[in-house]
């Protein structure tokens, strides 16, 4: 999907008319971009705070799997090898969730870069030589002209008020 958005701007000034193009594109382009991946950079926070969570239940199961193998090493009854095999299970289904989760984060990390719009820019904002404002001339030969023919009926207003 192609979407041109041409902006246009008109001062007096032509280095104003240039760097207030510029301001308003750099701002659509920020506004745009947070607009179309604000969903996906909220799933990719939730997974992130997911992952986290996970990796850090791994941790807590894998130290709790260690400190027991530690404390049993030479153990032969069958509770304690039991238990050893409940912690390991606990141990590898934490890790299953935390590389699951890793996983969600980064699909949602990839979905984050697919919605994000790719900008170029066709023509940069250029300092015009004229300014496309006003035209200035044509500005005060009106004023000159107007000014002129309210001195005129200044003057001659007696005989004005009597023509109607």
């Amino acid at each position: 999907r192609l979407d041109v958005v041409t902006i246009s701007v008109t001062d007096q000034d032509p280095l104003v008319c240039a760097l207030l193009a510029d301001s308003v594109r750099q701002r659509l382009q920020a506004f745009i971009t947070d607009y179309r991946t604000k969903k996906s950079r909220i799933d990719y926070e939730h997974f992130q705070q997911l992952t986290d969570e996970a990796k850090e239940a791994y941790d807590k199961a894998r130290q709790r799997y260690a400190a027991f193998s530690d404390a049993h090493q030479d153990a032969f009854l069958q509770s304690i090898r039991t238990k050893a095999e409940d912690l390991e299970n606990d141990m590898q289904l934490k890790f299953n969730i935390y590389t699951a989760m890793n996983t969600r984060k980064e699909a949602a990390m990839a979905k984050v870069q697919e919605s994000t719009p790719a900008f170029t820019t066709l023509t940069n904002s250029t300092v015009p030589v004229k300014p496309a404002g006003p035209k200035r001339m044509i500005f005060v030969a009106a004023m000159l002209f107007l000014a002129t023919i309210g001195t005129i009926l200044h003057l001659y207003r007696k005989n004005v008020i009597e023509w109607f």
